[in-house]
C-alpha cells in the first residue's frame, strides 16, 4: 500500500517488533478444518465435535493475534460465526436458556475483535484498491497512516482482552458448555429424543432449515435496504457454514460447487458491507482532525468505491438469481 514503510509490511505478515517480538514462525493463522462424522451417530454428539473443532479454530490464532497477524483475526471472527451459525440451526430444538447462555458468550468474543478486524478491511480492502488506482497521492499517503495508526492501538487493546482472565473464562464456559451436552439441560422429552437421531438424518434438516431463512430474506433483492441487505448476509453466512459444518453427510462434489455460488454472492454483499461500514469509520476520522488532507482523502476513498460499488451490482443480481435457482443438493 502507498505510504507503507518496509516495517509496515513486515507487521502484516506477522511481525511485531520491539522487545515483546514474536517471532512469525510462531504467529501463523490457523484455518478451520471441516468436522467428519460416521452418519450413524447420534446429532448429540456431532454437536459436540462442531463445539470442539470451533474452539480449537478459534484458540489456535490467538498467538498470531497477539503478532498483530490480520488473517488471524478473520479466522477467529469465522470460527465464532461458525459456532453460531451451527447454534443457530438448532436453536428450535435447544431450550431458549441454555441458547442464550452459548450465544451471548459468542456474541461476547466476536465483540472483542469487531474494532481491529474493521481497521484492517479499511486498509486492505479499502485504501488498498484506491492507492492503486492514484499512487503517490499525499493525501491518501496521510490517510493510510492515520489509518495505521488506529490500527495498531486496536490491536494493543485486543491483545490486552485476549489476555484477560475474563476472556479465558468465557472460552473455559464454552467449552464446558459443548463438553457437557449443556443443550441437553431444561429441554424436554421432545428435545432430548431429536438429539439421539443420527447426524446423517438431521442435517438435511439443518441445512434446508437455513436455506428457507436465506432464501426468505433474499426475497424482491433489488428493493431491499442497506440494513435488510446486511441481514441477508447474515442469512446466507449461517447458511454456508451450516453447510460447511456438515459437508461429510452430503455429496461433496454437489455441496463445494454450492457453495462456490454462495460464496460469490457473499462476496458482492460483503463488500457492500464493508464500504458500508467504511463509510462511518472514515468520516468519524475526518470528523476527528482539522487536517484538510485527511478529509481530502476521505472523501476521494468513499467516491472511489461509490462508483466501484454501482458497477458491481450487475453482477450481484446475476449471482443472487444463481443463488435462487440453485439446484437443491440436500
Amino acid at each position: 500500500m502507498t505510504g507503507r514503510t518496509s516495517e509496515d509490511g513486515e507487521r502484516r505478515l506477522g511481525k511485531r517488533h520491539g522487545p515483546h517480538a514474536v517471532p512469525v514462525l510462531f504467529a501463523r493463522p490457523v484455518r478451520a478444518k471441516r468436522p467428519v462424522f460416521a452418519s450413524g451417530i447420534p446429532i448429540d454428539t456431532a454437536l459436540r465435535d462442531i463445539g470442539r473443532s470451533g474452539l480449537a479454530h478459534f484458540i489456535g490464532n490467538m498467538q498470531a493475534v497477539s503478532a498483530e497477524t490480520p488473517e488471524a483475526v478473520h479466522q477467529m471472527r469465522v470460527a465464532l460465526r461458525r459456532l453460531r451459525s451451527i447454534l443457530a440451526a438448532f436453536k428450535p430444538n435447544i431450550a431458549t436458556a441454555q441458547y442464550r447462555l452459548a450465544n451471548n458468550q459468542l456474541k461476547l468474543l466476536s465483540g472483542t475483535l469487531e474494532t481491529p478486524r474493521n481497521w484492517d478491511v479499511i486498509a486492505e480492502e479499502i485504501l488498498l484498491p484506491v492507492c492503486n488506482a492514484v499512487p503517490g497521492d499525499e493525501n491518501l499517503r496521510r490517510l493510510v497512516a492515520m489509518v495505521e495508526s488506529e490500527r495498531q492501538a486496536a490491536y494493543r487493546k485486543l491483545g490486552e482482552d485476549i489476555g484477560t482472565s475474563a476472556c479465558r473464562a468465557t472460552v473455559l464456559s464454552l467449552g464446558h458448555w459443548f463438553e457437557t451436552h449443556a443443550w441437553r439441560e431444561s429441554g424436554s422429552a421432545e428435545q432430548a429424543a431429536w438429539f439421539a437421531r443420527p447426524v446423517g438424518e438431521v442435517a438435511r434438516i439443518l441445512v434446508a432449515r437455513s436455506h428457507r431463512k436465506a432464501k426468505q430474506r433474499s426475497r424482491n433483492f433489488g428493493t431491499l435496504s442497506p440494513p435488510e441487505r446486511h441481514e441477508l448476509r447474515i442469512a446466507l453466512k449461517r447458511l454456508r457454514y451450516t453447510i460447511e459444518c456438515l459437508a461429510s453427510q452430503f455429496d461433496v462434489g454437489a455441496a463445494d460447487f454450492y457453495l462456490k455460488r454462495l460464496r460469490l454472492l457473499l462476496n458482492d454483499l460483503g463488500y457492500a458491507n464493508d464500504v458500508r461500514t467504511a463509510r462511518i469509520v472514515l468520516r468519524e476520522l475526518a470528523d476527528s482532525t482539522d487536517d484538510g488532507a485527511i478529509r481530502r482523502a476521505v472523501t476521494l476513498v468513499l467516491d472511489w468505491h461509490k462508483h466501484n460499488r454501482a458497477s458491481r451490482e450487475t453482477g450481484s443480481y446475476k449471482h443472487m438469481r444463481r443463488f435462487r435457482q440453485a439446484k437443491i443438493f440436500w
